[in-house]
C-alpha cells in the first residue's frame, strides 16, 4: 500500500483512485497479473465479435437484396414461390445463429460484471489508504478556531464603528 506521506505530497486530483490503485498493483503482483489476464482477453473477443457481425451483415444484406430482386419478377406465382423460399431460408439462418447471439449476450453480461468487480476492487483497495491519510493528516482545527475567534473580534469591533 502507498504510504500516507506519498499521498500527502501528491495531493488529490481527478484520477486519485486510478493513481493509487496503480501503486497498489505494483505491490500486489498477484492481483496485477489477474487484471492483466482479464484485460488481455478483450482484443480477441472484439476480433471474434467483429467476424460474427461481418458474417451476419453479409447474410442480412443478401436477404434484403434477394427480396428486392424477387419483387421485380413479373410473374406473381414465381415471385410468391421464391419469396417463400427466401423467408424459409432466412428463418433457418436466424435459428442457426441463435446460439451465437446467446453467447455474445452472455459475454457482454460477464464482461460488465467483471469490469464492475475491477472497479469495486480498485475502490476497496484504495479506500483504506485514503482513510489512513485522512486520519494522520487532518489539519489542526485549533488553528481554524483561533482564526474564527479573531474574525469575530474584528467583526465586532467593526460594528462599533457604525453610526448609531
Amino acid at each position: 500500500m502507498e504510504s500516507v506521506s506519498e499521498i500527502k505530497s501528491r495531493g488529490y486530483n481527478e484520477n486519485a483512485v486510478d493513481k493509487l490503485f496503480a501503486e497498489v498493483l505494483e505491490k500486489d503482483t498477484a492481483l496485477a497479473g489477474l487484471l492483466d489476464r482479464w484485460t488481455a482477453q478483450a482484443p480477441a473477443h472484439v476480433e471474434h465479435l467483429q467476424a460474427f457481425h461481418a458474417f451476419n451483415a453479409n447474410n442480412q444484406d443478401y436477404y434484403v437484396d434477394a427480396d428486392q430482386k424477387a419483387s421485380t419478377l413479373a410473374d406473381s406465382l414465381l415471385e410468391q414461390g421464391i419469396s417463400r423460399r427466401l423467408h424459409a431460408s432466412r428463418e433457418r439462418y436466424e435459428e442457426v445463429t441463435v446460439p451465437f447471439r446467446r453467447t455474445i449476450e452472455q459475454h457482454r453480461v460477464i464482461t460488465a460484471e467483471g469490469n464492475d468487480l475491477v472497479t469495486l476492487i480498485a475502490v476497496e483497495r484504495t479506500l483504506d489508504v485514503v482513510e489512513t491519510y485522512q486520519r494522520q493528516n487532518q489539519p489542526d482545527r485549533k488553528v481554524l478556531d483561533t482564526d474564527v475567534a479573531k474574525l469575530v473580534a474584528l467583526r465586532d469591533e467593526l460594528r462599533t464603528k457604525l453610526k448609531p
